[in-house]
């Protein structure tokens, strides 16, 4: 347990706080400048994912090249890439990011 905890951590934690990082600022952003919530509620969700696969997209691409030995990545590279991301984070992500997400952050300020 504590192994898959550790391999959780290493692969997820940094991307989450990234992810958080924008969600605050880009969702601050919004409300400054269009004051609606629900608008707010969807950028902060956009901003999280831009972050969050953002930062695992380049550190798996980063790794990638490295087992490359620093060769330049080629169209299959990028597409095995974009592959692994949907089989790992599926179809849940897609119903978090347009529903259960934007749901919740409209919601529960008020």
């Amino acid at each position: 347990m504590r192994r898959k905890l550790n391999e959780w951590f290493k692969r997820y934690a940094f991307a989450e706080f990234i992810g958080l990082i924008f969600a605050l600022i880009f969702s601050n952003v919004s409300m400054l400048l269009f004051g609606n919530i629900i608008l707010s509620a969807f950028i902060a969700t956009w901003a999280e994912n831009f972050g969050f696969y953002g930062t695992i997209v380049h550190r798996d691409l980063t790794q990638r090249k490295k087992l490359k030995k620093g060769k330049k990545l080629k169209i299959a590279d990028y597409a095995n890439q974009l592959r692994n991301t949907i089989m790992e984070f599926g179809p849940a992500e897609y119903i978090d990011s347009f529903a259960i997400r934007p749901f919740f952050l409209s919601t529960l300020p008020l």
